[in-house]
């Protein structure tokens, strides 16, 4: 995290703490991710549910935007 930003970076030898992030599951495939550092968590814009919303952080709760699911991509 980053001014509150959201950080993703490639894994290239030690991490960079900004893009650390601690995730936790309910068990219902669904997790909920929480900056290492800071504690906030990463928020789909307006608890946006469709892919592709801005991602700004807040202090943590269970909203539905500050739930997420990932998706293996082929590449």
């Amino acid at each position: 995290m980053r001014d509150d930003v959201p950080v993703a970076e490639p894994r290239t030898g030690r991490p960079d703490p900004a893009a650390r992030r601690i995730a936790s599951t309910a068990g219902d495939g669904v997790r909920t991710l929480a900056d290492a550092a800071a504690g906030r968590r990463p928020e789909a814009g307006g608890q946006a549910a469709h892919e592709g919303p801005a991602v700004t952080t807040r202090p943590p709760d269970s909203g539905a935007g500050r739930r997420w699911r990932s998706t293996d991509v082929a590449g």
